[in-house]
């Protein structure tokens, strides 16, 4: 019962860069699992047919020049979107598309993608630009770089604890897994 109230709380905490309400503490499993059925639900019901979009727009890009992408992207794709199109495309499709974008706009993108996509992203990337992808990230969006570390590997898991502040993320609620990251960066800052 434990390990699916984990579950759920890992659920509801993926879907936010926010700290978890003090309140999820307090709900018993059954009371947990019923939010987040209810919040899956809403999600559900929001996202319908989005995925095929997402689908057709990457199969389109294919067929457009990465220079006018680079172009026309910033300028008229929020970053939601192009996370979700970036995702229907082959990691080596989506790294070709990286080098014309500018920082701030490549990791709004991130911050949208999904954490495993954007780790097998992230390791493809020149050194350098992965390098500063991961401040950024971190800068902006703790939460969502301790998801993305969670899958990177462990000589990635180096680089991330000399760029990250640990300290910038006390007082929030870790789930289990982004505690175990921040567990593994500490390992690699002694």
């Amino acid at each position: 019962m434990e390990d699916q109230k984990e579950q759920d709380l890992e659920y509801l905490l993926s879907l936010s860069e926010e700290s978890a309400p003090p309140m999820f503490e307090r709900l018993s499993a059954e009371e947990l699992a019923e939010l987040k059925g209810y919040v899956s639900h809403v999600v559900e019901l929001k996202t319908a047919g989005l995925d095929k979009l997402f689908e057709s727009f990457s199969i389109v890009m294919k067929y457009i020049p990465n220079i006018i992408l680079y172009k026309l992207g910033p300028k008229y794709t929020e970053p939601s979107i192009a996370a979700q199109i970036s995702e229907k495309l082959t990691v080596k499709q989506a790294v070709s598309l990286t080098s014309g974008y500018s920082i701030d706009y490549l990791g709004e993108i991130t911050r949208y993608m999904n954490p495993e996509w954007a780790a097998k992203l992230m390791v493809e990337l020149k050194p350098k630009l992965a390098d500063e992808l991961t401040r950024y990230s971190y800068l902006h969006f703790p939460l969502k770089g301790l998801d993305i570390a969670r899958y990177l590997p462990g000589n990635w898991l180096k680089k991330v604890a000399k760029i990250v502040g640990l300290n910038s993320l006390d007082g929030h609620i870790m789930s289990p897994s982004r505690q175990a990251v921040i567990d593994k960066l500490k390992q690699h800052k002694r």
